[in-house]
């Protein structure tokens, strides 16, 4: 979960209200243009200058996503999907002739979302991020993710009260090993107190990051794709620095060169958040003590 929930995550905002938590509406603390981009020392609006820059990209996108379809759907079993998913980002800058600033800026975006150079992504991350639903006259860098709300007691504080009202069904220290099929129902083999013993279930929902799954011996009936994407995926780097503030110093005068990646995020006290990603996160944390 990150830090902030897009309008269309409907379930984790209801779920935050049955939860009893105070989901803030950041557009209504910072205002409906409350983002703004800093790039080349100068600042951008995102409503004219941005616009027709990226005009010509979100064309692209469009045509490239319409000839990805399969009866009318997205499909990787399209020629054309294959064709672009083996192109990196770069590669579809330089092949789409999307050239100047606007690349400058995806880059930084898209490294910042993703942890990785853009000569190490597919280009499909851009394409299916920002979607063939982008308006002509419109920007948006991650496609209909607005970033619009947050949770005043912090993102932790919504699986803490789902455990709070499960109470004794939940179990805390308990490091899971394997799991195997037995015919309708599962066995999962868990560590507790320096001892493993098994537990029987009729459903199990495996909320695991696949660097845990890729761990664990999993005796079941998994699709091929699923399991080769368990066991290779990549991952990327992303670091992240948040400082708390008295006022908001970056929308006073002479405080210095803001970044793309270093806004305030609405939070009760002024907040100020800078993102590392890519190889500068990955160098940055090579110098950390493990």
């Amino acid at each position: 979960m990150a830090n902030t929930i897009d309008t269309h995550h409907k379930e984790l905002r209801r779920l935050a209200k049955e939860l009893a938590l105070t989901v803030k509406d950041l557009f209504y603390d910072n205002g409906p243009n409350g983002h703004c981009y800093f790039f080349e020392n100068r600042l951008i609006p995102s409503d004219t200058d941005f616009i027709d820059m990226f005009r010509p990209v979100a064309q692209a996108i469009t045509s490239d996503l319409e000839q990805m379809k399969v009866h009318g759907k997205i499909s990787y079993d399209s020629p054309h999907g294959r064709e672009v998913d083996r192109l990196n980002m770069r590669e579809w800058f330089e092949k789409r002739g999307v050239t100047g600033l606007i690349t400058k800026v995806l880059r930084a975006a898209y490294v910042g979302e993703y942890g990785l150079e853009i000569d190490q992504q597919s280009a499909l991350n851009l394409l299916l991020e920002i979607g063939e639903e982008s308006a002509a006259d419109e920007f948006h860098l991650f496609g209909d993710s607005d970033e619009r709300f947050h949770i005043a007691e912090g993102n932790d504080s919504v699986p803490t009260r789902l455990a709070q009202r499960l109470q004794r069904d939940v179990e805390l220290d308990t490091h899971l090993e394997a799991i195997a099929s037995e015919g309708s129902r599962f066995c999962l083999t868990v560590r507790r107190d320096n001892a493993s013993t098994d537990i029987k279930a009729e459903i199990l929902v495996l909320a695991l990051p696949f660097t845990i799954l890729r761990e664990l011996r999993m005796d079941v009936d998994l699709p091929g794709a699923k399991r080769k994407a368990i066991h290779e995926l990549g991952y990327g780097t992303n670091a992240k620095l948040i400082a708390g503030c008295s006022r908001r110093v970056w929308e006073e005068s002479s405080v210095g060169e803001p970044r793309f990646d270093t806004r305030s995020t609405g939070y009760t006290s002024p907040t100020l958040v800078s993102n590392a990603a890519g190889k500068r996160a990955a160098d940055s944390r090579a110098l950390m003590p493990s």
